[in-house]
């Protein structure tokens, strides 16, 4: 698959019982009512990896290929604020949308009070 066709996925659970499924998921079939699932092009990635080094620093996670990895709700707030100030700071287009579809991922899960699932 190329990489304008791969896409980033990215999980939100809704509600408390989102959260319980998320833990036993079956990714291939995730159709729950009770998680919303975000995607956007993978090459969007390449534009936001300064930041994503900056949540894995500020929040002790590690963002990458290798594996999944969650952003706690109780940190959602600050990644948010994060992103808004990197998209602010983004000096082309494409940064700028990469950076504002993170944005609308983020600020859907705080509205949800809820975690975000990095799933590349």
């Amino acid at each position: 698959m190329k990489e304008n066709e791969r896409l980033a996925w990215f999980n939100v659970p809704v509600n408390e019982a989102g959260e319980k499924e998320m833990e036993y998921m079956d990714y291939l079939d995730n159709s729950s009512p009770n998680i919303q699932e975000f995607s956007f092009p993978y090459r969007y990635n390449r534009f936001l990896l300064h930041l994503y080094f900056d949540f894995n620093k500020e929040f002790n996670i590690i963002i990458d290929d290798c594996e999944n990895e969650r952003l706690k709700k109780e940190d959602v707030p600050k990644a948010l604020a994060m992103a808004i100030a990197f998209k602010e700071n983004a000096n082309d287009d494409e940064t700028k949308e990469a950076a504002s579809k993170l944005i609308e991922i983020l600020s859907f899960a705080k509205e949800h009070n809820s975690l975000v699932e990095f799933w590349f």
